[in-house]
């Protein structure tokens, strides 16, 4: 069973600290270099875990292999274990930065900051100050609910590719089979070189010639197919902007859900919280206190009469705070709870 190795940012891992520092001072900049950085960042660390460095081995590889090694060591299914799907997704746009020098938006670079914290996490790469200082550089979305106009524009994109084009849903099919068939006929090629290496390595070359006959034609369908594929490009347009939204979508989802669910340590300092008294909540800048705060004014809205009796007026809870971006943060997170988010 596979075991992940932890990191410890002390002496011996300075080198890994100055990597998430340059991360750090990345983020205030190009949003697109930002996000390439962070792809570079988690490819060359699971190269290192792994020890995959040769270069056949792609990102898809990395991830794969790593989410096989998590869940083996873990004996189970990771929380964060769903950001290496979005990593997996959002490399083509990292290397849409490196080969097309495409720009990224601020949301975009948000989402990419969001998945480093949650990989690092996985990873188990202990550098807390770093993390932190990215964590409080996603301010915009602290800051609002709603999404960056980018990705309205995301979703108008589609519907009028739909709209100009009646016949796209089809040509998507028909580009989601050629890929299928064409990773069939890869895993038939890569099986077919491992039998004819084992022949040759046996001597039995004329089987072994025979075999590779059998991986000419399949090489030659492979390219046929990947043609065919490369052709439909309003489709394979569609199916990365899809994917790029869905992407989006999941990581927002899940930084959502992250913000407004309780460590249990918080969980125990709500619980001690009667409503009939006056308390005072302590802890360090990051500590939760605002989102404990938040919880407790939830509690009071849903007990109303029953503990706080209420009963003859309607329950009125106001929250105060010192300055207006703590205000604004404030009325972000009580949006997301009045949603249902835990």
């Amino acid at each position: 069973m596979s075991e992940v190795s932890v990191i410890q940012l002390g002496p011996e891992g300075e080198f890994e600290r100055k990597r998430l520092r340059r991360l750090v001072s990345l983020q205030k900049s190009d949003h697109g270099f930002f996000l390439l950085a962070v792809h570079s960042f988690v490819e060359s660390r699971l190269r290192q875990q792994l020890s995959m460095w040769e270069d056949h081995y792609s990102f898809d590889d990395l991830i794969f292999k790593f989410k096989i090694s998590l869940i083996e060591s873990s004996g189970g299914f990771p929380q964060e274990l769903g950001v290496l799907q979005s990593l997996r997704v959002k490399q083509k746009t990292a290397q849409a930065v490196r080969t097309a020098f495409a720009d990224i938006n601020t949301e975009e670079a948000q989402a990419a900051a969001y998945r480093l914290i949650q990989f690092c996490r996985l990873a188990k790469i202990d550098g807390a100050e770093e993390l932190a200082a990215i964590e409080s550089g996603i301010d915009l979305w602290t800051g609002q609910a709603s999404p960056d106009d980018s990705w309205l524009l995301f979703s108008r994109e589609i519907t009028a590719e739909i709209k100009n084009n009646p016949s796209l849903l089809d040509e998507v099919g028909e580009l989601i089979q050629l890929r299928k068939d064409a990773g069939n006929h890869l895993l038939k090629i890569k099986q077919l070189e491992s039998e004819i290496a084992a022949l040759k390595a046996a001597g039995q070359k004329e089987r072994a010639d025979a075999l590779s006959l059998d991986r000419s034609r399949a090489e030659q369908s492979m390219q046929g197919l990947t043609s065919a594929a490369t052709a439909l490009s309003s489709a394979s347009k569609y199916l990365e902007t899809v994917g790029s939204l869905t992407s989006y979508t999941r990581t927002r989802l899940d930084f959502e859900r992250d913000i407004t669910r309780l460590t249990p340590e918080q969980q125990d300092v709500l619980d001690s919280i009667s409503l009939t008294n006056d308390f005072l909540i302590k802890g360090g800048a990051g500590t939760g206190k605002t989102l404990v705060l938040l919880k407790a004014l939830e509690k009071a809205v849903r007990l109303g009469s029953g503990e706080l009796d209420f009963s003859s007026s309607p329950m009125n809870v106001g929250m105060l705070t010192f300055n207006r971006t703590l205000a604004k943060y404030d009325r972000y997170i009580a949006e997301l709870l009045e949603q249902g988010g835990d």
